[in-house]
């Protein structure tokens, strides 16, 4: 009897079931009487499919390729083996019949680890002399784990020679500095039709830096200036050699992170010069070492510079408190520098701010500027130094600098008034560290 015949047998009896107890409601009822047939064959069809997965499901599982027991020597925790060297060096040829490829092939990698890695067994293995057969892969219990009775007294390990291990404390210090000496020499005949002078001048630039970062919120940069250009003139009968550059400079900045690129700063300038500083044919000395010696100190906030994808980078310090402190030891110049007649230091307060920044246009040109501004709301003083540098190779460079200079202390000039100007262009060695 097939499903179609069944299923139309029970529709039979059903129904004359339903029409010997209510004759009158066949029709009605007949709707309902299909769905529950329908829904019960559906059931019987479910019920085939899932008993044909499972002897599906269960045949496949008979015909899994079992699993070689042998194989698990490479994996549980090394141990010696007796029978893998029985195997090698027995003399029994039945023995030497069951010595197959599988076995070959283990026996093989644990006594390579036997001879050559003795240090990696842990142990012997307590059934020496078991036979590894193969076996399903239901029949290994999956909480397998070796039985190592005692440790055996293997040959020592490779000796490994104890490498120092040397503890070097951070240098959060960094010295850097850069020299430059340029020559010039002019040289005229007496009948030049342009006329001129023969000279020779000769200019050192040097700059050197100690900087200290503990890379967390301490900084203090120092920097150490110093400039010195000598020139001779055959025009000038009274000095066989005088300065037409002379800057002694030190600053000192100590800085502490606020926020960040915000610093609380403290600064220290410094400045003088190395020798005596005549004019042409003049005898009076207008200038000296300590002469004058002015001294600033500063208190404000630095902002760290950073343009143009860090192709420009600076600093602006600004300082609302800053003491300056002036000394002359010359009496002979002392009102030249704005210090009372009869007295050899002058101080005040005011305001000042510095501007630094370092812009390098391409590897062989760069632009350096220092701007400082200091008033006391009665006078002021600005410095705008501007400093052109062009390599030329390794060790060659020229340098273009500008230096225009406000000074309202000094006496005001006819033709420039408070300003002063200084412009030279140079040639010659340059060297870095």
């Amino acid at each position: 009897m097939n499903k179609r015949t069944a299923s139309a047998c029970i529709m039979a009896v059903l129904t004359c079931m339903v029409s010997a107890q209510n004759p009158i409601s066949i029709s009605a009822e007949k709707d309902s009487v299909t769905q529950i047939i329908k829904s019960y064959t559906d059931s019987l069809a479910l019920y085939k499919h899932q008993i044909d997965s499972l002897y599906e499901a269960s045949r496949r599982q008979q015909s899994v390729r079992p699993v070689d027991e042998r194989m698990l020597r490479l994996f549980m925790p090394l141990s010696f083996y007796n029978d893998v060297a029985n195997r090698r060096f027995s003399l029994d040829s039945n023995s030497l019949d069951t010595y197959d490829y599988y076995n070959s092939s283990i026996d093989e990698s644990l006594l390579n680890v036997y001879l050559y890695r003795p240090g990696l067994v842990a142990g012997i293995h307590k059934d020496e002399g078991r036979n590894i057969t193969v076996a399903p892969e239901t029949a290994i219990p999956a909480t397998t784990q070796p039985n190592i009775s005692e440790k055996t007294a293997m040959p020592d390990e490779a000796y490994v020679e104890k490498v120092p291990v040397m503890v070097r404390k951070p240098n959060f210090w960094k010295f850097t500095g850069s020299f430059k000496v340029t020559l010039t020499q002019n040289t005229f005949s007496s009948n030049w039709y342009q006329g001129g002078e023969n000279n020779f001048n000769i200019l050192n630039d040097h700059v050197l830096t100690l900087n200290y970062n503990n890379k967390q919120k301490v900084k203090w940069n120092n920097t150490l200036e110093i400039k010195l250009g000598l020139q001779t003139s055959k025009a000038d009968t009274l000095h066989t050699l005088k300065t037409y550059n002379d800057l002694l400079r030190y600053t000192s900045n100590l800085s502490l992170q606020a926020i960040k690129k915000w610093d609380y700063s403290f600064t220290l300038i410094a400045t003088t010069q190395n020798l005596k500083g005549y004019r042409s044919n003049d005898p009076v000395v207008y200038s000296d070492i300590l002469s004058p010696l002015t001294v600033k100190l500063s208190a404000g906030m630095k902002y760290n510079l950073s343009m143009f994808k860090k192709k420009m980078n600076g600093l602006i310090d600004v300082a609302p408190l800053t003491y300056n402190w002036k000394y002359c030891g010359r009496k002979a110049l002392v009102t030249r520098y704005g210090i009372a007649e009869g007295h050899h230091t002058m101080k005040d307060y005011g305001s000042s701010i510095r501007i630094e920044t370092t812009t390098i246009f391409n590897p062989n040109i760069s632009w350096k500027m220092r701007l400082y501004g200091y008033t006391t709301y009665k006078r002021a003083e600005v410095e705008i130094e501007n400093t052109f540098n062009f390599k030329i190779g390794r060790y060659l460079t020229s340098t273009f600098y500008v230096y225009p200079r406000f000074d309202d202390n000094r006496k005001r000039d006819d033709h420039h008034g408070y300003w002063q100007f200084k412009e030279y262009m140079s040639f010659g060695l340059s060297y870095s560290l």
